[in-house]
Parts: structure tokens; sequence; C-alpha cells
């Protein structure tokens, strides 16, 4: 149910057993409605299959706080992911260890992830074709001035000559983001960032 689904967006606490969000109803919800939204154009869409659109706008302010959590607040740790603050390390080790005790809620977690995360990228592009929500909509809590800060990773050395470098760069150097959640977030989920900052 939407309803229940959207309740979601008061966050966790209180609405499982420990304070944890019901996952499993969430991911069948998101799993299913994926399922869906492949068989319906976008008029059959727009007049209410399969959710209506006060639902599909419940679900989507029910997702954006999950999916801000889940890439950002509480974002697993990825193997050579690069810096991220000493807080957020913190809260990442402490996800691991609580991973580590019950397994089966990291596969779950990554399983609401993966459906959470496609399932609002195919609203989001519905929305760019059709316009049901404002922008705005799509958008996470404002984040920090810093943290979409790029640097430039200059691996083969200021200077070096070489074809398709960066100006006064090497070929090795490159872009990097000083948060590497950021570089999830702008490749999986860019509609949660406004433009103007992207």
């Amino acid at each position: 149910n939407v309803k229940d689904a959207a309740r979601l967006r008061r966050g966790p606490a209180g609405a499982g057993p420990g304070g944890s969000v019901p996952e499993l109803p969430l991911l069948l919800l998101c799993k299913t409605y994926a399922h869906q939204l492949l068989a319906v154009n976008d008029e059959e869409f727009l007049r209410g299959a399969p959710l209506a659109p006060g639902e599909v706008r419940e679900l989507v302010d029910a997702l954006r706080p999950l999916l801000y959590r889940l890439y950002w607040t509480q974002a697993l740790p990825v193997p050579g992911q690069g810096a991220v603050p000493a807080q957020v390390q913190q809260q990442q080790a402490a996800l691991v260890q609580q991973l580590e005790r019950d397994p089966g809620a990291g596969v779950l977690r990554l399983q609401l992830l993966e459906a959470a995360t496609r399932v609002f990228n195919q609203l989001a592009e519905r929305n760019e074709r059709r316009g049901f929500m404002p922008p705005e909509a799509w958008h996470w809590p404002a984040l920090g001035p810093r943290d979409l800060d790029v640097y430039l990773d200059d691996a083969a050395g200021p200077g070096a000559a070489a074809e398709g470098g960066l100006e006064g760069h090497g070929a090795g150097a490159s872009f990097e983001f000083s948060d590497a959640r950021a570089k999830e977030v702008l490749s999986c989920l860019p509609q949660v960032v406004p433009f103007a900052r992207r």
C-alpha cells in the first residue's frame, strides 16, 4: 500500500522492531511497481494506471528520504570509494558491524536500494517527459556547501605531455569528488541535486 510506504518519509523511529523501517513491504512494492511501469505508456500513467497521481506523489515523497538515507546519511562503504568525512566513516563502520551480525539485513538493504532507485528513476524519467511534479519535489534536503566539491587528481603528474589530458595536466588527470558519496549520487540519482549544483 502506497499510504503505508508514505509513512516512511517520517523516518525509521517506531516503524518496526528496534526502530527499523519495514523494508520488505517497500521492496515488494518497488519491484512490482517497476515492472508495472514498463507496461504502461505515459497516457495510461497520467490517467492513474497502475497508481493514481496522488499515490505516485506519495510514493516519491516516501522514496526520496529513504534514498537520501541509503545513499547519503547511512551509506554503505564502497571498496576504493575514496574520501568521506570522518563522521561518515564512523557511521559506516557501525553499519558494517551491524550488518555482519545480520547478513540477511544487508542483502535486503541492497535489494531495496536497487529497487527503490529503479522506481525513483523511472518516475523521474516520466516526470521529465510529462511534468506531473515540480523539479523541486525530487530534490534532497540541502547538501552541505562542500559536499559536491571536486578536485583535480593529477595521476600522471602536472604538465605531463600526453595527448588527451586536461589542459596543463597529463592524460591520467581526472576530476574526483571531495566526498566519495557524491559520485554515487550524481551517477545513480542526478535528479535529487538541483541542476545548477550539478
